[in-house]
């Protein structure tokens, strides 16, 4: 993680010190209030600016911060003084999604928004290595599917519905699944405190749940670090990979960096995540497999039932013989090829351009001026 930090340092070094920007990074996650820690990364002598940028870009907005925002600003926390000077202060905020949440939240904070891919950059300097590896699309598999999904909790307990889904269609034998079971009683509250898991996918796992079990892939002992790799030996086990993505519920467009872990394995894959980010992720210039099975599961707001399709497709390819699932494979080398030399080539460049068109009108609409060649030295920065 420390290369993310590195990131934020070199933006600032580079171009908001120049513009006398106050600096902070939310970087450190807590698991109780205020749940978010801010770091100021800006040098002291910056403080007396009546410019602050603040990077919460590594997570999507939750209602936990929501909450620490309406605490903590009355209360003057010194850990969200970033916003409590915001009232007369030029104030931004950098994010990596999109969402109508999201924008409430920025015009109560009387903060000016700027977008970008956060984990984008993130994967594409953590998977770095791997372009070295030479790494060929596999045409034999053992499995049908791979699904690495470790943590479960409130904001991610479609990961118990889709595990609930694979026993119910008896595909479980055709999986190699990670899963870090916490026992019946804590699935039972974390679906309670679930709002949108629906009453069919709470019977589904009713039938199911004395079958869940503790279910390890590449360690026994989930970490952050985690994110960091690539378990390319054993993705490439299967046909194609299931990606439980860190938002799903939300109506709202975030995606993290295991999107692209498969892309990385030149895999084919099948995305849990919210409503419409499939067609998101394709807006980056990505390929998706539509030619080969349905992916209106995409366009599905019912939690539930966009589950459902998903497993409904891996139910349709287990009846498929091994030669019919290496044919596929084949048919789609090309698809899976554009997918990592995208990655590898083109993204970094996509995103940079992305940060930078959308700061530019931030910045102007603020009175802040920038001339083209502190524009062009970002761009450079970004694209190191």
């Amino acid at each position: 993680m420390d290369s993310v930090n590195y990131w934020y340092r070199n933006i600032y070094n580079g171009f908001l010190k120049d513009l006398n920007f106050v600096t902070y990074v939310n970087n450190e996650f807590l698991p109780v209030d205020p749940f978010y820690r801010f770091s100021l990364i800006s040098d002291p002598s910056a403080r007396s600016s009546l410019r602050i940028i603040t990077f919460f870009d590594q997570e999507p907005l939750d209602g936990t911060l929501i909450k620490s925002v309406i605490k903590n600003r009355a209360n003057d926390d010194p850990n969200f003084r970033w916003l409590n000077q915001s009232l007369d202060f030029n104030s931004f905020i950098v994010t990596s999604e999109k969402s109508t949440a999201f924008n409430s939240f920025v015009k109560f904070i009387r903060f000016k928004s700027i977008y970008y891919f956060f984990h984008a950059t993130a994967a594409i300097d953590w998977y770095r290595n791997y372009w070295k590896n030479n790494i060929e699309i596999q045409t034999r598999h053992e499995y049908l599917f791979v699904s690495y999904q470790h943590i479960v909790n409130p904001r991610r307990s479609h990961r118990i519905d889709f595990l609930s889904r694979v026993h119910d269609k008896d595909l479980f034998h055709r999986g190699l699944i990670s899963f870090k079971h916490p026992g019946i009683e804590e699935l039972e509250n974390i679906i309670e405190s679930t709002e949108e898991y629906t009453k069919d996918s709470y019977e589904i796992f009713q039938r199911h749940k004395h079958k869940f079990t503790d279910l390890h892939i590449d360690t026994q002992e989930p970490h952050g670090a985690l994110s960091t790799t690539v378990d390319v030996a054993n993705s490439q086990r299967a046909f194609v990979q299931v990606i439980t993505e860190t938002v799903f519920y939300p109506r709202k467009l975030h995606l993290t960096e295991k999107i692209f872990k498969p892309i990385v394995c030149k895999q084919p894959f099948l995305l849990l995540g919210g409503a419409g980010n499939l067609k998101y992720f394709r807006e980056y210039g990505f390929k998706t497999f539509g030619d080969y099975w349905d992916e209106g599961y995409d366009d599905i707001t019912d939690p539930g039932e966009r589950v459902g399709a998903v497993v409904k497709i891996l139910e349709d390819l287990s009846r498929m013989s091994s030669r019919q699932l290496t044919e596929i494979i084949k048919d789609m080398s090309p698809i899976l090829e554009h997918n990592w030399n995208h990655f590898y080539y083109d993204l970094k460049h996509i995103v940079a351009q992305e940060f930078i068109d959308n700061i530019k009108p931030a910045l102007n609409w603020s009175g802040i001026s920038v001339s083209a060649e502190q524009y062009q030295k970002l761009y450079k920065i970004l694209t190191y």
